[in-house]
């Protein structure tokens, strides 16, 4: 993760400004990369764990870190 987000954050503190990062690693519904990958699977290995996140998922994870600020970097999507 990058430690520049984490210090704007630190230096951000107490002036009631939120500064986050949120690190997405799927396909977001409807984009281009979404579409590529649909359209031309046989560029991906068989065996690659390819996560998808909808607009409304994405939109979630950003909610919820604006709402509650309590995490100032966030990995969504990544393979477990």
């Amino acid at each position: 993760m990058w430690t520049n987000s984490s210090q704007l954050a630190i230096e951000l503190q107490g002036t009631g400004v939120y500064a986050g990062l949120l690190d997405i690693g799927a396909l977001i519904g409807n984009s281009k990369a979404e579409q590529l990958v649909d359209e031309h699977p046989e560029l991906f290995p068989a065996d690659l764990e390819i996560i998808r996140m909808t607009n409304d998922e994405l939109g979630e994870h950003y909610w919820r870190m604006y709402t509650d600020r309590d995490q100032v970097e966030v990995e969504v999507g990544f393979p477990g």
